[in-house]
C-alpha cells in the first residue's frame, strides 16, 4: 500500500493469468511464438500498466523445456520489455526449477525480484482453507463442516509428506467432497477426510480418529497384554514413544531404541506390539537382517546401487520400502553383525531423520519407529548355564536383575560406537523369562491357536488349566530358546494332532475339542530322573 512517487500502486489493476503451456503449444515453427508474445506485449502496453500478468510454472515459458527452440527464444523476447517495465509480470515456480532454468541466465534473473513463499503454519493454513472452501462446496454441491476443514489441515500436516500446506489440505477436501457427492451425502465430516488421508498414507482410519492422549496414557497396559514379563522394558518403551509423538524429537524418527537380551525373550514381540499400536497392523514392520550386511558393498542393498552398476533402477531395500510406506516400524535385527559402513547410515537416520538414496532423493524417517536388536552380553544370562531355575532366581532378586541389566548394557556399549550409542533414545535390557511368564505366554499362544481354529474351521478348542503349566515344564528340555521353544512345543504337541484330525475329516464345524495332560507312563514314573514329559491328549466333543 505504499504511495511513493516512484512506486505506482496496484489499486485498480487487472490480474490476468497467462497459460504458458497453451502459449507454447503449436509453436514448432520458428517465429510463431514471437508473434504470440508480440501481440500479448502490445495488449499489455496499451493498458498503460493497468494489467499485471501472472504466469504459473513460468519456467515452462522462459526455460526452454524439452528442447523447443521457440520456447528458448521466449526469454530473449521478454527481456527488453521486462527491463523497461512494459510487461508487469508475476511468475511462480519452484526453487529447483528456478535454478535449472531462470537462474542460468543472469540477465534474465535480474529482471525479477525474487520472493520466497514459505509453507504456512497450521493456523494460517486453516484460515486460508476456511476462506477459500466455498468454490469447492459449490462444485460438489454439499457443505464442508468446520471439523472437516480442521481435520484436512491437521491430518495432512501430520501424515502426508512430500506436499505442502494448504495444497494438500485442499486436495484432501476435494477428494472427500467427490466421494461424499457420489454417496449422496449432504455434508463432508471429519471421518470423510480421515478416510481420504488413510487411503493416501496407509494409516488405518480408526487410528486417525482416535484420541491420541487417551491411547498414549494407556500405552503400558496395551503393551503388557502382548508382551509378558518385562514391566521395566514396557515402561521405558512407552515413555520413549510418548516423547516422540509429543514432538520433542523434531524431524528425527518418532523414537529409536536398542533392544538387548538373549533370544526368545520378546524383543521381536515388542516390535510387533508397537507396530500394531502405532500403525494398526502387526505386520507394519520392515525387518532388515544385519547378518546379511556384513560386507562393505552391503550399503548398496539398503540405499540402491550407484549409477552405472547393476540394479541402479531398482533402488534400495530400505529407501524404497520407506518411500512406498513411510508409516512403519523399521527393525535392524542383530545390529552387532553389520559392517561399520552400514552403521554410518544409521547415524544419519537417527540424527537427521533422513536418508539419501542412490538417485539423490531424500527419504524421511520422521514417521517411523527405529528399533535395533543386539545379542551382545546375552551369553552370561542364558538359563542353560545354570539350569532352568536360573531365570526364576534372577527374576526374584531385584539386585540380581539390576546387575544383569548393567552387564547387558556394558557389553553392548563396549562393542558399539559412542556415536551410535549416544543417538539412541532408549537402551532396553530384556532379562530371561521367569517360569510364571513362560506359562502365561503358553496360555497366550494357546488362545491364538484356538482363535485360528475357530475362525477357519468353526471348531472350538478348550483346555485344562494344567496345560500351560505342562508346556512351561516341558520347556526345561530347551531352556535357552525361551518363548520360541514354547512355540515349537505347541506346534508339535497341539497343532500337529489337530492337523491330523482335520485332514482325516474327523472334525466338523461346531465341534468342541478338549485338551488336557495325559497320565505319565508307569515306566517313566519309576525313574523320575529319566522321565519324559507326559503328552497332551485331545478329546472330541460333538455338538
Amino acid at each position: 500500500q505504499r504511495r511513493d512517487a516512484d512506486v505506482r500502486p496496484l489499486w485498480g489493476c487487472r490480474l490476468l493469468a497467462l497459460d504458458s503451456g497453451a502459449l507454447i503449444a503449436g509453436t514448432s515453427l520458428r517465429g510463431a511464438l514471437s508473434e504470440r508474445l508480440a501481440a500479448i506485449k502490445q495488449e499489455v502496453a496499451a493498458a498503460r500498466r493497468n494489467i499485471v500478468v501472472f504466469v504459473d510454472e513460468i519456467h515452462v515459458l522462459l526455460g526452454g523445456q524439452g528442447g523447443n527452440e521457440a520456447a528458448q527464444d521466449a526469454a530473449e523476447e521478454l527481456k527488453v520489455a521486462l527491463a523497461r517495465g512494459e510487461f508487469p509480470c508475476i511468475g511462480a515456480t519452484t526453487e529447483a526449477e528456478f535454478r535449472r532454468s531462470i537462474g542460468r541466465d543472469a540477465a534474465l534473473e535480474r529482471r525479477f525480484c525474487r520472493i520466497e513463499v514459505a509453507e504456512p503454519d497450521v493456523a494460517t493454513a486453516r484460515a486460508i482453507v476456511s476462506g477459500a472452501i466455498l468454490p469447492y462446496a459449490h462444485h460438489h454441491r454439499l457443505h464442508f463442516c468446520p471439523q472437516a476443514i480442521d481435520a484436512a489441515v491437521t491430518l495432512t500436516q501430520q501424515f502426508i509428506d512430500g506436499q505442502q500446506l494448504p495444497d494438500k489440505a485442499f486436495a484432501a477436501l476435494d477428494l472427500a467432497g467427490s466421494r461424499c457427492h457420489r454417496r449422496g451425502a449432504a455434508e463432508v465430516t471429519r471421518g470423510d477426510v480421515a478416510e481420504v488421508v488413510s487411503l493416501w498414507s496407509g494409516v488405518p482410519q480408526a487410528r486417525l480418529l482416535e484420541a491420541d492422549a487417551a491411547r498414549l496414557l494407556a500405552l503400558e497396559a496395551t503393551l503388557q497384554r502382548e508382551l509378558i514379563g518385562h514391566p521395566t522394558v514396557v515402561q521405558q518403551a512407552a515413555q520413549a514413544v510418548r516423547r516422540g509423538l509429543a514432538g520433542f524429537d523434531g524431524r528425527r524418527p518418532l523414537c529409536s531404541m536398542l533392544l538387548l537380551g538373549p533370544t526368545g525373550v520378546g524383543k521381536t514381540e515388542l516390535c510387533r506390539a508397537l507396530a500394531h499400536f502405532m500403525f494398526g497392523r502387526r505386520d507394519a514392520m520392515l525387518r532388515l537382517d544385519m547378518s546379511e550386511m556384513s560386507e562393505r558393498h552391503s550399503v548398496a542393498r539398503l540405499v540402491g546401487a550407484q549409477p552405472g552398476y547393476v540394479g541402479f533402477e531398482e533402488g534400495g531395500q530400505l529407501t524404497e520400502a520407506l518411500r512406498r510406506r513411510p508409516f512403519q516400524l523399521v527393525l535392524f535385527d542383530e545390529i552387532d553383525k553389520a559392517h561399520p559402513d552400514v552403521l554410518n547410515l544409521l547415524l544419519q537416520i537417527l540424527d537427521e531423520g533422513t536418508l539419501t538414496d542412490s538417485h539423490g532423493e531424500t527419504v524421511s524417517f520422521r514417521h517411523t519407529l527405529v528399533l535395533l536388536t543386539c545379542n551382545l552380553g546375552a551369553d552370561g544370562l542364558r538359563p542353560a548355564r545354570l539350569g532352568f531355575a536360573h531365570a526364576g532366581a534372577l527374576t526374584a532378586d531385584p539386585s540380581a536383575q539390576e546387575g544383569a541389566r548393567r552387564s547387558l548394557l556394558a557389553a553392548a556399549q563396549a562393542k558399539l560406537t559412542p556415536e551410535l550409542w549416544g543417538r539412541m533414545d532408549e537402551h532396553l535390557a530384556f532379562l530371561p523369562l521367569a517360569p510364571a511368564d513362560l506359562a502365561a505366554i503358553a496360555a497366550l499362544q494357546l488362545q491364538g491357536c484356538a482363535a485360528t481354529l475357530q475362525e477357519r474351521r468353526g471348531v472350538r478348542l478348550r483346555w485344562d488349566p494344567s496345560v500351560p503349566q505342562f508346556l512351561m515344564q516341558a520347556q526345561r528340555l530347551a531352556p535357552a530358546s525361551g518363548a520360541r521353544g514354547l512355540r515349537q512345543l505347541l506346534a508339535r504337541l497341539v497343532e500337529a494332532p489337530l492337523a491330523d484330525l482335520l485332514l482325516q475329516g474327523e472334525l466338523q464345524p461346531e465341534d468342541e475339542l478338549w485338551l488336557e495332560v495325559a497320565a505319565a507312563a508307569p515306566e517313566s514314573a519309576a525313574d523320575p530322573s529319566h522321565a519324559q514329559p507326559a503328552p497332551l491328549r485331545l478329546a472330541r466333543r460333538s455338538a
